[in-house]
This record gives C-alpha cells, structure tokens and sequence, in this order.
C-alpha cells in the first residue's frame, strides 16, 4: 500500500498541489501520518482521478478524436495514468 502526501500526490497524477486540496474539500478520502500530515492512499487518490476523467468534456473529446468512438473503462485506464517517474541524482 503506497501512501502519499499532497505534493506526492499532485506529482502522481500531474496536477497541482491546490487541485489535491480541492478535491479533498469535494470528499476525497485522507488521512493523517504520524506527523500530522495529511496523506490519501494511492489506489483512492487515482480511482478520484479517473473518475474526474470520465467526466471531464474536453478529455472525452480528445479521445473520441483519437479513437473515432465514445472511450472505453479500459481506454482511460490506459490513457489517464503514467507510471511515477524516478530521478537518479
């Protein structure tokens, strides 16, 4: 279970910070760490994700205009999350 902080958060589904905190005032389910921070579990927060996807207007039409067709589960499965990014410094 991957656990992350508001700024991890926004990095993981390449939003911003401010947008995680709108969407916990909208309900999204958070918790607090043992200092205090507030942190959502990452099958939560990209299940939120997507389900703003699937509602979103301008995502449908961009991938109707890819597909040709209204998208599938699988499609924005495919298309909504890229896999987290490592830096090696």
């Amino acid at each position: 279970m991957t656990w992350f902080t508001y700024r991890e958060a926004a990095a993981r589904v390449h939003r911003s910070t401010r947008t995680i905190k709108r969407w916990r005032r909208d309900g999204l389910p958070m918790t607090f760490d043992k200092t205090g921070r507030r942190i959502v579990e990452e099958r939560t927060l990209l299940t939120e994700y997507r389900r703003r996807l699937a509602a979103d207007p301008v995502h449908q039409q961009r991938i109707r205009s890819m597909t040709g067709d209204t998208p599938s589960d699988e499609l924005l499965d495919q298309l909504s999350v890229s896999p987290p990014t490592v830096s090696v410094e």
